[in-house]
């Protein structure tokens, strides 16, 4: 954990991979849904691949990061914003991103997506 920054909470870790899988154009095969198609493989991805990588002291080496105040991702560059829910974007860009962060929530809700 980098000591500058408060730990990510377990909701924005969980909104943000479902924001990465809905950014993903895959065939799924014969999974029951293309949610669930996706993170399948995702997760086949993380073990096959990404969790075969060696080891890698500090990540984060080179990057200028912030922190979101909303809801804690971390987010590299000082002239952009939280890529998650819009904290420090333009109000334009900001009533977009919790548009689709809402939309997040709500299909969970509804359940046409599980998170």
């Amino acid at each position: 954990v980098l000591q500058a920054f408060a730990d990510t909470p377990e909701k924005t870790l969980e909104l943000s991979l479902a924001d990465l899988l809905l950014k993903w154009n895959v065939d799924v095969g014969d999974a029951c849904c293309q949610f669930h198609g996706m993170v399948r493989m995702m997760l086949r991805i993380l073990t096959n691949r990404i969790g075969k990588q060696s080891c890698k002291a500090n990540p984060f080496c080179g990057m200028d990061l912030r922190q979101c105040q909303e809801c804690f991702l971390l987010y590299e560059g000082a002239d952009s914003g939280c890529t998650l829910c819009g904290w420090g974007n333009d109000s334009r860009s900001r009533a977009m991103s919790i548009s689709t962060t809402s939309a997040l929530r709500d299909r969970s809700a509804n359940g046409t997506m599980h998170l």
